[in-house]
C-alpha cells in the first residue's frame, strides 16, 4: 500500500536538469527545492504563492511571540544579585523578535524571486538565526534559574 507522498505530482514543473521521461515530479523532489512551482508564463503557482505568504505571516507571528516572551522573561525571571542577566535574556529575546519580524519580508522576497525565476528555494537562514537566539537565551535562563535556587 503506498501513501500519497510516493505518488508523482502532476502540478509541478520539473527544472530542465531534472527532466524525467514522463515530466512528473515526486513530493520529495519538491521538498528539496529541485522543482519550480511555476507555470510556463514565469508566474508562480497560486498555491506556492499562498504558501509563501502563509510562511511570511508565520515569521511575523514568531517575531511577535519572541517580543512577548522577552518582556515576560524580563519581568518573571529572578533578579537576585544578577539583574543584568535577566535583562540580557529579555533584551536579546526582544531583539530576536524585532529582527525576525523585520527579516520576514526579506525572506518572503527571496523565495518569491526564486519561484519566479525557476531557481531552487533559498535555504532557511532566518530559521537558523531564530533557533540560535532561542537556544542561547534558553540556556542562559536555565543558568539564571539554577543560580537563583542555589541562593
Amino acid at each position: 500500500m503506498s501513501n500519497h507522498f510516493d505518488e508523482p505530482l502532476k502540478a509541478a514543473r520539473v527544472l530542465p536538469s531534472e527532466r524525467t521521461t514522463f515530466g512528473l515530479t515526486r513530493y520529495d523532489e519538491i521538498q528539496k527545492g529541485r522543482v519550480a512551482a511555476m507555470s510556463e508564463q514565469r508566474r508562480p503557482d497560486t498555491q506556492a504563492q499562498l504558501a509563501n505568504e502563509r510562511t511570511y505571516l508565520a515569521w511575523l507571528r514568531m517575531g511577535l511571540a519572541l517580543v512577548a516572551v522577552g518582556v515576560a522573561a524580563e519581568q518573571l525571571l529572578p533578579a537576585k544579585g544578577i539583574i543584568w542577566a535577566r535583562q540580557l535574556i529579555g533584551v536579546t529575546l526582544i531583539l530576536a523578535g524585532v529582527l525576525t519580524a523585520g527579516l520576514a519580508r526579506w525572506r518572503w522576497r527571496r523565495v518569491d524571486r526564486a519561484m519566479r525565476s525557476g531557481r531552487p528555494i533559498p535555504g532557511p537562514i532566518l530559521g537558523y538565526l531564530v533557533a540560535t537566539a532561542i537556544v542561547l537565551d534558553g540556556l542562559a535562563a536555565i543558568v539564571l534559574l539554577l543560580r537563583a535556587d542555589a541562593r
